[in-house]
């Protein structure tokens, strides 16, 4: 845990501390900190915010100040400043705090609002800027390198105010999120010239510094009674995203917004629209038992909220898969939200129908998050060409060992897959846990020397298949009977 803690510098004297970072251990007992002294700061923390991150042993302080007046104007400049903290030992290790230009070292002046996220190689910060430069800006730098070592480009081009030299910027900066391939800033912006009705956006943008498209979630006319606040952003997975938002009318609240997006910005859910929960600068957490949760305290004691990510409708309903009281419902959604199914061109998901091996490896190649295979040059099956829907799953299933194809040279894409493969594949997927020992087979249809039963032995254990529990079936796995395409998204849905 860190706390950063700051003060004035009336005298802009290089020996006065101005900024505390404070390190604790998880019971908060401290542990050390580290003084930072002068560094061109009159005013720490001024009209912008503070926000961290940490990788590789280092802690990124990301903020902003209120500088020296350096030419007796009378004038104490705002803009951005970046500090890298030595985690064990407390020192400053780099850092940049002087007047320079986006291009030198990411500064931005004035700079409203300051993030930071690391992938663990690069540090990304983003800037809410309003002259030098004036749009939203993110930076990035090689956590091996220097953070003034930076590529930078317009997150945001503002539609309203550009050339103006005024502070009001007609936008504002909500959050900052990174997926495995992407940069996702969200935030609203007036519809007009000083209009004050605002609309959500998000700006996708990739992680070697290119703009993809802009989405915006509402769009709300100048004319209009109803404006947005500031919205936020929460990473749920590499794939499902969480934007929220209040709304208000002459003033008043009215509604509480929240929807589900990809990491392309594509909307996967229907909109919450609830007047029960509130918002605040609490950024909101994605808890480890999936619930999203954040504080408001309006004045008063802290009041918790929690929102269930995954119980948000899917802007998908599959025409075949309606009843919620289904065995396979709860899975199949989840499904759907996370991306790892998109169901058939009808509308249905295809419940009952046999999955085939090529559906199955791209199911898997999905829920494993669309890793890139590592050479894509030459297909290793004769039946799975690259021009394939299936190729870049399939390809990436043989490079890691998930599947071997048969002798014959074939994946067999289009043979339905049976239950037992469905388990081998899948328990290839997490690395091959070895199963606890035991005297007899769950099954009555999985020998102990079946080259699938370790496989199905981890599985009934990991409690992601109990069989057949009931009726003629009773005490069997079904080894060799085609697996629907409901029950696949159901293993996959209890080994998550």
């Amino acid at each position: 845990n860190y706390l950063v803690f700051g003060q004035q510098n009336p005298k802009e004297s290089d020996s006065v501390e101005v900024i505390r970072v404070v390190k604790y251990d998880k019971n908060w007992k401290r542990l050390g900190a580290v003084s930072i002294k002068g560094a061109n700061t009159y005013i720490p923390f001024d009209a912008g915010s503070l926000r961290m991150t940490e990788t590789g042993g280092k802690l990124y302080i990301h903020t902003c100040h209120e500088m020296y007046d350096d030419d007796n104007s009378g004038y104490h400049h705002q803009a951005n400043m970046t500090f890298v903290i030595k985690q064990s030992t407390m020192k400053v290790v780099d850092q940049y705090y002087d007047v320079m230009n986006i291009a030198d070292a990411g500064y931005v002046s004035h700079s409203f609002n300051q993030f930071v996220k690391t992938d663990g190689s690069k540090v990304y910060r983003v800037d809410h800027g309003d002259g030098y430069p004036r749009g939203v800006f993110m930076t990035r730098c090689d956590v091996k390198g220097d953070v003034e070592d930076v590529n930078y480009i317009c997150a945001f081009a503002y539609n309203t105010l550009k050339d103006s030299d005024d502070n009001y910027t007609g936008v504002s900066v909500g959050g900052f999120e990174l997926s495995e391939e992407n940069c996702l800033l969200v935030g609203n912006e007036d519809t007009e010239d000083y209009s004050y009705i605002r609309n959500v956006f998000v700006s996708i943008l990739k992680k070697d510094m290119s703009l993809q498209k802009i989405v915006w979630l509402t769009k709300y006319k100048p004319t209009s009674s109803r404006t947005t606040a500031t919205p936020n952003i929460t990473k749920i997975h590499d794939d499902m995203y969480l934007v929220m938002w209040e709304e208000y009318s002459n003033y008043k609240f009215v509604t509480t917004k929240a929807v589900l997006i990809d990491s392309e910005g594509h909307i996967t859910s229907e909109v919450i629209d609830s007047n029960v929960l509130r918002l605040s600068d609490c950024q909101p957490l994605t808890c480890s038992d999936g619930f999203v949760r954040w504080y408001v305290t309006d004045g008063g004691a802290p009041i918790m909220y929690t929102l269930d990510p995954f119980a948000m409708k899917s802007r998908k309903e599959f025409t075949d898969v309606k009843d919620k009281m289904h065995a396979y419902y709860t899975a199949i959604y989840w499904a759907s939200q996370y991306g790892i199914t998109k169901g058939y061109s009808n509308g249905s998901f295809g419940i009952n129908r046999s999955c085939t091996r090529g559906e199955m490896m791209m199911f898997l190649w999905r829920y494993a998050g669309e890793p890139a295979p590592q050479d894509v040059s030459k297909s290793p099956f004769k039946d799975v060409p690259k021009t394939h829907t299936f190729y870049k799953a399939i390809l990436w299933g043989s490079q890691k060992g998930i599947t071997k194809g048969y002798s014959d040279g074939t994946f067999g894409v289009n043979r339905n897959v049976s239950r037992g493969e469905c388990m081998m594949f899948l328990w290839r997927l997490k690395g091959k846990p070895a199963p606890t020992a035991v005297s007899k087979s769950p099954f009555t249809d999985v020998p102990k020397n079946h080259v699938f039963y370790n496989a199905i032995l981890w599985g009934a254990q990991q409690k992601i298949t109990t069989g057949y529990t009931s009726g003629a079936k009773k005490g069997t796995f079904g080894i060799n009977e085609n697996c629907t395409r409901g029950q696949i998204v159901t293993f996959l849905y209890r080994a998550k």
